[in-house]
C-alpha cells in the first residue's frame, strides 16, 4: 500500500469512528428494558435487551423480526381545520410504536416467549405519563398519511417532501410515521429524535409557516407541543391560542408584551373560545383572529397603517371584499 493509500485508509476509518461515536445506542436508552437498562422501567431478570422488540425465530409476519404483537385498531385519529392531509388508522412502523406506547399492551408480553417477561416494581403496561399516548391520539401529531407533492401543493404551509433532508424518512408507502422523526435505537440527541431541533429545524424541514423578528416566536415548541398537547387541533400547549400566548405575554417575562392586564379589563375582546370552533366562524376570535405570530415583526407603524405585530393577517376592506393580506389596521377590525 502506498503512503497516499495507506493515509486515505487512515482518514477514512477515523470519519467512520468518529461517526460511530456520534451514534446512539439502544443499549444506553431508555428503550433498553432488559435489567441493565438505564431508564426507570426495566425488568426484574431478564439481560437480553433486544427481545423485547425482536426475535430470529417464530416472529410476526412483520419486517423486522417483530417480537411482538400489534395493537387493534381503535384509534382516535388527529383532526383540525389545518390539515389537508388525511390519516386513516396507524399503519406499519407507527403500529409498532404504539404496541408499547398505547399502553393496551403489557411490554414483556412477547411472542417468542409464552409467558410475560416481569417487569419490576409491578409494571405491566407503560406507565402514565409522557411516554404512553394512549388510544387517544387527536392530541399528537398526525401519522400514518401520504406525504407527496400534491399534498404540499393543497398546503402553504408544507414544504415538498422531495426537500425533506435524509434523516427525514417516509416509509415504502411514502406515508409520514413515528419513524419519521424518531429513531428507536439512538437517543443521542433526546427524546429519540432522527435530527437535533434546537432551532426548530426538525419542525421546519416540513412545516414553512412564514418568517418573524420575534425571536420567541421562532422556536415552535415554545407554543407547540407535538405529543399529548392540552388544545388537541393545532397541538398548542395551552387549552386554546388565547392561553397559549399568555404564557409568555402574561406581565412576567421581560419584553413580552403584558396582554393578560388587558384581558382584565371591563372593556376587552372576548378571546376564549375553542381552538377549532364551530360555525359561523365569525362568532369566535381568539388571539390570532388578529394577530398571525409567525409572521409578526417588530417596529412601528403609522395608522392606518397595519402593525407589525399584525404579522401577514387577512381582513375585509372598506367595499366589504375579503383581503388575503391586509395593509390597514381597521381591515383588520373589518
Amino acid at each position: 500500500m502506498t503512503t497516499r493509500c495507506r493515509a486515505a485508509a487512515l482518514a477514512l476509518l477515523a470519519f467512520v469512528a468518529a461517526a460511530s461515536a456520534q451514534q446512539g445506542s439502544v443499549v444506553d436508552s431508555p428503550h433498553n428494558l432488559s435489567v441493565g437498562g438505564p431508564g426507570p422501567v426495566r425488568a426484574v431478570s431478564e439481560s437480553e435487551v433486544c427481545i423485547f422488540c425482536h426475535t430470529p425465530h417464530n416472529s410476526a409476519p412483520i419486517r423486522p423480526l417483530w417480537n411482538r404483537s400489534t395493537p387493534v385498531d381503535g384509534y382516535r385519529i388527529y383532526t383540525s381545520r389545518a390539515l389537508d392531509a388525511d390519516p386513516g388508522q396507524p399503519t406499519g412502523a407507527s403500529k409498532m410504536c404504539l404496541s408499547c406506547h398505547d399502553g393496551t399492551i403489557a411490554l414483556g408480553a412477547v411472542l417468542s416467549r409464552t409467558t410475560p417477561i416481569p417487569m419490576a416494581g409491578g409494571v405491566t403496561v407503560m406507565p402514565a405519563g409522557a411516554s404512553n399516548l394512549g388510544t387517544d391520539l387527536s392530541d399528537d401529531h398526525p401519522i400514518s398519511f401520504r406525504f407527496d407533492s400534491s399534498l404540499a401543493a393543497k398546503d402553504p404551509h408544507l414544504k415538498d417532501p422531495a426537500l425533506l433532508p435524509e434523516a427525514l424518512r417516509l416509509d415504502a408507502n411514502g406515508e409520514l410515521q413515528c419513524t419519521t422523526c424518531h429513531d428507536a435505537h439512538d437517543d443521542s440527541r433526546g427524546m429519540f429524535l432522527v435530527m437535533h431541533n434546537n432551532n426548530s429545524e426538525l419542525c421546519m424541514a416540513c412545516h414553512q409557516v412564514g418568517t418573524t423578528t420575534i425571536t420567541e416566536h421562532q422556536d415552535c415548541n415554545a407554543c407547540h407541543q407535538p405529543h399529548t398537547a392540552p388544545s388537541g387541533p393545532y397541538l398548542l400547549r395551552g387549552l386554546n391560542a388565547t392561553e397559549t400566548c399568555l404564557r409568555c405575554h402574561d406581565g412576567s417575562h421581560t419584553g413580552a408584551a403584558d396582554i393578560a392586564s388587558d384581558l382584565g379589563k371591563a372593556s376587552i375582546h372576548e378571546t376564549g373560545s375553542p381552538v377549532d370552533p364551530p360555525d359561523p366562524q365569525y362568532r369566535h376570535s381568539s388571539c390570532t383572529s388578529c394577530h398571525e405570530p409567525h409572521s409578526m415583526h417588530s417596529g412601528s407603524a403609522t395608522a392606518p397603517t397595519v402593525h407589525p405585530n399584525f404579522g401577514s393577517i387577512d381582513g375585509v376592506n372598506a367595499s366589504g371584499s375579503s383581503v388575503p393580506l391586509a395593509s390597514y389596521e381597521f381591515e383588520v377590525c373589518f
